[in-house]
């Protein structure tokens, strides 16, 4: 699998994109919908693809639902779609961008 290794990416780091990527007015519900993702077992690698979820939508909520949804057809998509926009290492600048 190509993906960024569980140990890699935190719930913090999660909470934290999330927290500087949408309004404080949206910030449960954004967590509540991205914590769907992972409950089933052929759900895989939860933390990183919630990050690969939030590096897709760049913090438009409009978005969020769709790529949830795709992510729990087939998480591959979503890893294909984050590593064709933004290459094999987009999780770190992410992880560092200062929000712009």
């Amino acid at each position: 699998m190509d993906s960024v290794s569980e140990g890699l990416v935190s719930e913090a780091d999660i909470e934290a994109v999330v927290r500087r990527d949408f309004a404080e007015a949206h910030v449960a519900a954004v967590r509540d919908l991205l914590a769907t993702y992972g409950v089933e077992p052929h759900e895989r690698d939860p933390r990183t693809i919630r990050l690969a979820v939030l590096r897709l939508v760049n913090g438009d909520r409009s978005a969020l639902g769709q790529w949830v949804a795709w992510a729990k057809l087939d998480w591959r998509d979503v890893l294909a779609a984050v590593h064709r926009t933004y290459g094999h290492s987009w999780y770190a600048p992410f992880l560092a961008k200062d929000g712009s």
